[in-house]
């Protein structure tokens, strides 16, 4: 689980523009580090979009912390 996190953050640079994952890992259960992923979005300026089909309402989503630009 924990590489899914780490592929997807040194993915992100300067050329991102936008980031759209899920808040979980549709075929391992891996939850993903939205916490990181966001922070890495604000350093290179880039719009974060989350797919929670999957785990809202049934995982802990905070969307005043988080604050997805889309969700």
């Amino acid at each position: 689980g924990e590489s899914w996190n780490q592929q997807i953050l040194s993915s992100i640079n300067s050329k991102t523009q936008l980031v759209a994952c899920g808040h979980i890992h549709w075929a391992d259960g891996t939850i993903f580090d939205l916490r990181s992923i966001r922070q890495k979005t604000y350093e290179v300026d880039a719009w974060l979009v989350v797919d929670a089909t999957q785990s809202l309402g049934a995982l802990p989503f905070d969307v005043q912390q988080l604050k997805p630009d889309a969700l």
